[in-house]
């Protein structure tokens, strides 16, 4: 995903090329052409076109995680309709389905930069959302390991 807006001192992000290009869909512009991004990945803010913070890019992954679970549950013909979607998705996420295999990861993402405020809320409604997924006694493909400095691990 690569973003930039020509008004907040030229930032520019970019993650993984590779797997934009494989999950390349739909293109934003605004009206002044200050802002480009994936679909797939903006976050609600980005999708406004403000400019990029530390919170978009674990937002962007997240995404990213969601897309290669199956569909993006996001309305790729509407610009005004995904990002509606989106802040809505940023608010409540328990709704959409996720694999369990990239739980882990997507947990070790919200809680290394601190997201949502109740970490165990979260998890509760992961575990009613995916009801056949406990960590405790589900093997999982993807396994995270979090340092007590913050930093993680796949393996």
């Amino acid at each position: 995903m690569i973003s930039a807006d020509l008004n907040a001192n030229f930032q520019v992000k970019i993650i993984d090329l590779g797997l934009m290009f494989c999950l390349r869909g739909i293109t934003d512009y605004d009206r002044q052409d200050l802002f480009f991004s994936n679909c797939h990945y903006s976050s609600g803010r980005m999708t406004s076109g403000r400019a990029a913070i530390p919170h978009d890019d674990v937002v962007m992954w997240f995404y990213t995680l969601l897309r290669l679970s199956g569909p993006m549950p996001f309305d790729q013909s509407s610009i005004a309709s995904s990002l509606r979607d989106r802040v809505a998705f940023e608010t409540d996420f328990n709704r959409f389905r996720f694999n369990p295999c990239l739980l882990p990861v997507a947990e070790a993402l919200m809680r290394r930069v601190g997201i949502y405020s109740d970490y165990q809320a979260i998890r509760t409604a992961l575990d009613t959302t995916i009801p056949n997924y406990r960590p405790s006694d589900t093997e999982t493909r993807l396994h995270v390991q979090v340092s007590p400095d913050g930093s993680v691990q796949v393996d």
